[in-house]
């Protein structure tokens, strides 16, 4: 990196990375790996564009660990193993136009109840199927005979067991029946 300081234009910036500490929820979450510059010469330390957009998602990936969600790359990894580009999956799940692409990029925190969508969807392949058919609004009579949730239901038999954000209640179907519980 060669780029001349924009700040007295005459010396020569260095990339840092750097660690951040932020409020939030009432807490702090540290976050590591942060990109910055720095110049030799007036010792300012400007933060360039593309430095910007990288660490907003390492910001953004801090939050979403401390509040249990997936982070920007598994829901991109969940939405190119659902065989969807981010407009079908904006369009499928909701959320508006370019959700998945905020999502992605860490402009926005996805929602923990469509955090717990995207888990169920991506382990339970009955459930796009649901999703799918749902959204053609094809209501036609359904093979599946036990709801989990609106709009959710899963084989008859077959035992449930998701990964939810920390702290969400849930509940789980077994084969002896429902049981109430936490997200650790």
């Amino acid at each position: 990196m060669n780029m001349i300081c924009p700040m007295c234009d005459q010396g020569v910036l260095r990339e840092i990375t750097f660690t951040g500490d932020y409020a939030f929820n009432g807490g702090r979450i540290v976050v590591s790996g942060l990109k910055g510059c720095f110049c030799d010469l007036c010792k300012s330390d400007p933060i360039l564009s593309e430095q910007i957009t990288e660490n907003q998602v390492l910001i953004a990936d801090a939050k979403r660990r401390e509040m249990g969600l997936l982070q920007s790359k598994e829901i991109r990894a969940i939405r190119l193993g659902l065989g969807l580009t981010q407009h079908q999956a904006s369009d499928l799940f909701g959320g508006g136009t370019n959700s998945f692409s905020k999502y992605e990029r860490g402009e926005v925190l996805q929602s923990a109840a469509l955090d717990n969508l995207l888990r169920v969807a991506a382990s339970i392949p009955e459930v796009m199927s649901q999703l799918k058919e749902h959204h053609r609004g094809d209501r036609t009579a359904s093979l599946y005979s036990v709801p989990i949730a609106p709009n959710v239901l899963i084989p008859s038999g077959r035992d449930v067991n998701i990964g939810f954000a920390k702290g969400m209640n849930f509940k789980r179907f077994t084969n002896s029946g429902w049981t109430k519980g936490r997200a650790a």
